[in-house]
């Protein structure tokens, strides 16, 4: 009998295989890592009242982790926070928002994950809040109409 070799099916021995497929996870981990890295840096959402005379809005802006707590912007004032993602790239922050008899909540600001596709469609993000609900735009570019005021009280 020929001496035992220890190779694999396709002729390396299983210390090679793992050895490469540690090299690839790493290479893999790595890519992934530098990406989420990138979407660490400062972000910020800036809230913009332009509900007109005498549209007082009530806002409160929240994450996981971070309560921004009750705001009041007469027209024409602005509240804006700045943070850092947290390492896996899943920080989220929504609002809700009341003006009148007018009340809606949603996310605000999320994060493009460790795993999701990493393009972040807004970096510094600015909402605009009028009578006809919510715009938002990316700093220096066009406003984009994205959500209508849901008249349904909470």
């Amino acid at each position: 009998m020929a001496g035992n070799d220890n190779k694999g099916q396709f002729g390396r021995s299983p210390d090679v295989a793992m050895v490469l497929f540690m090299i690839l996870l790493v290479v893999v981990v790595m890519t992934e890592f530098t990406m989420t890295v990138q979407a660490r840096d400062a972000q910020s959402v800036t809230i913009l009242n332009q509900l007109g005379a005498g549209g007082v809005l009530s806002l409160h802006c929240m994450s996981r982790d971070n309560d921004l707590g009750q705001q009041y912007l007469q027209p024409g004032e602005n509240f804006g926070f700045s943070f850092h993602t947290n390492f896996w790239g899943t920080t989220q922050f929504w609002c809700t928002f009341c003006w009148n008899s007018h009340k809606d909540a949603f996310t605000v600001w999320r994060g493009p994950g460790f795993w999701r596709n990493h393009s972040q469609d807004c970096y510094q993000c600015l909402w605009y809040v009028r009578p006809e609900g919510f715009y938002r735009a990316q700093q220096g570019d066009q406003m984009t109409f994205v959500v209508p005021w849901d008249y349904s009280s909470f």
